[in-house]
């Protein structure tokens, strides 16, 4: 078992949950396991004030990537302060063994192709920003044997009931369920699945909390003047906040931006001929990470494209033809 120095978890609101779980699992492993725990309670304000540098570091003004990543990037700095050169991550569990709750409704079949893909096309950010600051991250859940054996298992083995005392309702069904059965004694053995900016509280960024920046006038002008000066879609107040921040990262200028864009021929002359506009975000006009990837790293787009998994019920045509009329509508305003 690997014993830890420090453990680190930030509390941007005082009702989010990930500290409290954390500071009582520390209670049980403290001298154990793990020698300190610090719990670094922080302003959102406090937070944005890095929006430009994480921008920059990981090449995205996707808003749910930033609001997961601000936090990411605090414990970081935190830890390098305290001299960290190794850290370890949780990062894939969820990815590899069915951690999110909309795989709970996919059929054998289904679920099997969207993890094959999946697999393929997952990218995660702690390790970027690490970099930066001088630490190595330790994945376990990325190690191909993982993510080998995770594939052999049927759905009913990642994705089943609490055990031994079942729960009704929407806290009953528990993905990663092979996790969880082998830790039988974890006080956090039957949390429910939150992302990261709801453990650690910056979910009210997304939740109104750049309102008062803009009026609906002025956030129309600055969409549109975003969309004719720079061909990226802005789709609510956090996005355009996050834009300004992406934008400032790289002086002004997407051209400053290290990843290839495709540029559509009636607004910027010529198309680049040698790549299908196929494999770029119709949002933003940046190369997609992955061919098959219908979620942009870049502006945050979804869907990309039109895939069996995602226009099963015509969702993802219905999205992209909505966008098309947006992009019209923005250029004739």
């Amino acid at each position: 078992i690997l014993r830890f120095r420090h453990a680190i978890t930030v509390q941007a609101d005082t009702a989010a949950q990930d500290a409290v779980f954390a500071a009582n699992i520390f209670r049980r492993l403290e001298n154990v396991s793990i020698d300190q725990h610090h719990v670094l309670r922080v302003t959102l304000d406090g937070l944005l004030e890095n929006s430009s540098e994480v921008a920059r570091l990981l090449c995205t003004c996707d808003p749910m990537e930033l609001r997961n990543s601000l936090v990411i990037y605090e414990a970081l700095r935190d830890a390098a302060s305290r001299g960290v050169k190794h850290l370890v991550t949780g990062d894939a569990a969820d990815e590899v063994f069915c951690g999110y709750s909309f795989y709970h409704g996919m059929t054998e079949e289904a679920l099997s192709n969207y993890r094959e893909r999946i697999t393929t096309t997952m990218q995660f950010t702690t390790a970027k920003l690490a970099k930066d600051l001088g630490i190595e991250v330790i994945s376990p859940y990325l190690d191909p044997r993982i993510v080998d054996f995770s594939k052999t298992l049927s759905k009913s083995e990642m994705v089943g009931e609490r055990t031994p005392v079942p729960l009704d309702g929407e806290q009953g069904v528990h993905g990663k369920l092979i996790l969880r059965q082998a830790f039988p004694e974890s006080f956090s053995q039957w949390r429910a699945k939150e992302p990261i900016e709801a453990g650690s509280g910056t979910t009210r960024l997304r939740l109104g909390y750049f309102d008062s920046n803009w009026t609906d006038e002025e956030f129309a002008e600055q969409q549109r003047v975003v969309f004719r000066e720079h061909s990226v879609y802005i789709r609510d107040r956090e996005h355009l906040y996050f834009f300004q921040a992406f934008l400032r990262a790289f002086n002004g200028d997407l051209v400053n931006v290290p990843r290839r864009r495709f540029i559509e021929s009636s607004l910027h002359g010529p198309e680049e001929t040698e790549d299908s506009p196929n494999v770029f975000c119709p949002g933003c006009g940046f190369e997609l990470s992955h061919p098959k990837q219908d979620f942009c790293v870049t502006c945050g787009c979804w869907p990309t494209c039109i895939s069996p998994t995602n226009d099963a019920n015509g969702y993802a045509t219905q999205a992209l033809a909505k966008l098309a009329s947006e992009k019209d509508r923005l250029l004739q305003d």
